[in-house]
């Protein structure tokens, strides 16, 4: 999740209470939350940020 975001901080998405759901229905609410990209390999699933951590799936 992008913690950086203004929505992040607005919609007080660090508070300890929340579930795993409600982050899940806050990044389907709010796409822009979504780090991306997303990488999904027989190695394993990584967020590729930097670029370069997606050889280390591959």
């Amino acid at each position: 999740m992008r913690r950086g975001e203004d929505i992040y901080k607005e919609q007080n998405l660090s508070a300890p209470d929340l579930s795993r759901q409600d982050l899940l229905g806050a990044m389907e609410k709010y796409p822009v939350l979504i780090e991306r990209p997303i990488v999904v390999t027989e190695k394993g699933t990584r967020i590729c940020r930097p670029p370069e951590c997606v050889r280390e799936i591959l």
